[in-house]
């Protein structure tokens, strides 16, 4: 799995705390297939939550724009993981690859 620092146009300022952001990643990754089997959304409105809080604690920012923005995990229209950044127009990060799908 990529790092964060790996994707394209993204800058982190700790990454000392990458591998815990990839960890919380996985843990909301594994729960969104039980949403479709009855998870209560709190729990993983929880687990995004912990992901955008570390996400900000590295200072993970998009600078595919000015000025660079922060990065929040969401889902998107698919109910898959990525990470979308402030811009206007949004810049987007697949999870697992890191690939920009927009």
């Amino acid at each position: 799995m990529t790092e964060i620092s790996e994707f394209e146009g993204v800058e982190v300022g700790d990454v000392t705390v990458e591998p815990l952001i990839m960890q919380s990643l996985q843990l909301v990754q594994s729960i969104l297939p039980d949403m479709l089997l009855g998870v209560s959304k709190s729990t993983l409105i929880a687990a995004l939550g912990i992901s955008s809080s570390l996400l900000a604690m590295a200072s993970a920012k998009c600078k595919l724009g000015a000025p660079p923005t922060d990065i929040s995990p969401v889902t998107d229209s698919s109910g898959n993981l990525v990470l979308r950044c402030e811009h206007s127009p949004p810049h987007e990060w697949n999870y697992g690859s890191g690939a920009r799908t927009s």
